[in-house]
């Protein structure tokens, strides 16, 4: 059998590519939605092109019974875009997919990989061309030559470098998400390959749902700037949380052992999400910033600009830019200054951070309850693999978790079991 995985997919337009299998999901859709009133599986339906089309557009566009199209799946991969674009893609708690790893990836590879993502401001050749130059030194002396090789050198990639994404959401989902980020300018493009892709794999579905744009969700049109020296900041103080409002007068903290403790290797029961809502803030540089984003069950991040006493953005401090400080700075200096009129823009101002290296501190905020936030800080610091950004965020994380919940909930609930296995209590 072949390996060659390249065949199931079609290409549809530059970039853009979808796994299509002729009125697949389509055909999900409709025979998924005929069993709400079938007493078993001999379900009479014409499934014919006609007759999906006739069913979808009297059931699922006529009717509006819009969870027949969660039943539709589509499949589109696409790359050219930015970082943030791939965030702003990816930024819905039911995001389903896959983004191209910096980490793993030399994005320069990829077709025009050398050139700036085409949803970056157009000032920043410039930029991208002096970041790329950084980083190929630097990779001519990177000692790992496999794996996540480039998770030290990675914040001199340009904030303009080229990424991509898959996305695998059901066709309601994908179709509402899309929607909203019409209404941000500089994301056209992005959205109306992804809505091309889903058209393409799911014609009648898509036609059904479109409603054409919504209003912008409020965190892509914000962008708050918070002041924090580089010399005040480590990785362990990089994480500030703050525990719920009276979580000790909570039913299941005064009596925890109604809830069984967790079981090795398992999570804490959903139950104790009525603790109440921890507030997150990381100071993370845009690499690490993308790693945290991908948690959907603390979805929505909002991500904010961190300068330094003078007014500028700077490097996280536990990157090495050794060599290329003066470079950097004047970079970030004139790029940023360039890009103001972008963060004081109405819907554009997430376009501004493509102004910045991938080493750039950001500072990212969450509302979590705890299951969610133990799960996110045990997996990134102790999953195989894991980077030494947000391995140690992990770890703070988890050590305030363990004080906030106070020792007797954190040895019942064994909240410290990965802090043991790393030998980090």
């Amino acid at each position: 059998m072949s390996d060659d995985v390249s065949k199931y997919w079609q290409e549809i337009g530059e970039g853009l590519f979808v796994i299509k299998a002729d009125g697949l999901e389509d055909f999900r859709a409709v025979v998924g939605s005929k069993t709400s009133r079938a007493t078993d599986l001999s379900i009479r339906a014409d499934i014919s092109n006609e007759g999906i089309e006739k069913f979808l557009t009297a059931n699922l566009a006529g009717y509006g019974h819009a969870s027949i199209g969660e039943m539709s799946f589509p499949t589109v991969h696409h790359r050219g875009i930015g970082w943030m674009g791939a965030w702003m893609m990816e930024d819905d708690p039911l995001f389903v997919g896959q983004e191209v790893s910096t980490r793993a990836v030399d994005v320069r590879k990829l077709p025009n990989g050398h050139l700036p993502a085409y949803d970056a401001p157009d000032f920043l050749q410039g930029h991208n061309d002096l970041f790329w130059n950084i980083f190929k030194e630097l990779d001519e002396k990177n000692p790992e030559t496999r794996g996540y090789k480039f998770d030290r050198i990675r914040w001199a990639m340009p904030g303009s470098a080229r990424v991509g994404v898959t996305y695998m959401m059901n066709a309601r989902a994908a179709m509402r998400h899309l929607e909203r980020l019409e209404a941000v300018p500089f994301m056209g493009k992005c959205v109306n390959n992804f809505l091309k892709g889903v058209e393409t794999c799911s014609p009648y579905v898509y036609n059904a749902l479109r409603k054409g744009p919504r209003a912008p969700q409020n965190r892509w049109t914000t962008v708050n700037t918070i002041v924090k020296r580089a010399k005040d900041l480590d990785l362990e103080s990089s994480v500030e949380l703050a525990g719920p409002y009276s979580v000790e007068e909570t039913h299941y903290f005064k009596n925890m052992k109604e809830i069984a403790p967790r079981p090795d290797k398992d999570y804490l029961d959903p139950a104790l999400r009525s603790l109440g809502v921890f507030k997150l803030r990381i100071f993370t540089s845009i690499a690490g910033a993308r790693d945290w984003h991908r948690h959907r069950p603390v979805m929505p991040w909002q991500i904010n600009l961190v300068t330094d006493e003078d007014g500028l953005p700077y490097v996280a401090p536990w990157y090495d830019t050794t060599g290329y400080e003066a470079d950097v700075k004047n970079d970030i200096k004139e790029n940023f200054t360039k890009a103001k009129p972008i963060f004081e823009s109405a819907n554009d101002k997430m376009q501004g951070f493509y102004a910045m290296p991938y080493g750039t501190m950001v500072a990212i905020d969450a509302y979590a309850t705890l299951p969610d936030l133990l799960y996110m800080c045990e997996l990134r610091c102790g999953s195989g693999g894991v980077n030494f950004e947000y391995a140690e965020q992990g770890i703070s994380g988890l050590k305030q978790i363990c004080k906030i919940m106070g020792k007797e909930f954190t040895e019942y609930h064994s909240l410290d079991r990965v802090l043991k296995k790393i030998n980090r209590v």
